[in-house]
Formats: structure tokens, sequence, C-alpha cells
């Protein structure tokens, strides 16, 4: 099963006017979960996330 990363425009839109490398930082994250196989990285992927 291959992961998704779903962010929400508004999210994006916030995250982009406080910190643009952040948000670069999200859309490449998001970009290799989506090309990643496993429940490991993809659990990783979200905790950092969460954290953000």
């Amino acid at each position: 099963m291959i992961k998704t990363l779903t962010i929400h425009c508004e999210e994006v839109r916030i995250i982009c006017e406080n910190d643009s490398k952040m948000a670069k930082l999200i859309q490449l994250v998001g970009t290799l979960e989506m090309k990643t196989k496993g429940n490991r990285f993809g659990n990783l992927v979200h905790s950092i996330i969460g954290q953000l």
C-alpha cells in the first residue's frame, strides 16, 4: 500500500505566509512519502508533521 499525505489548502497557505521554507519541506516530505512503501516511514512522517 502506498501512503499519501493530504494537507488542506488553508493550512498550506498559512504555513507559506509564515515560513516558506517549512512549506517546501512539507511538500518534499509528502512527495517522498507518496513514493515510499512501508508503514515505518509513513508513521515517521506523520509524527513529524504532527509536531510542527
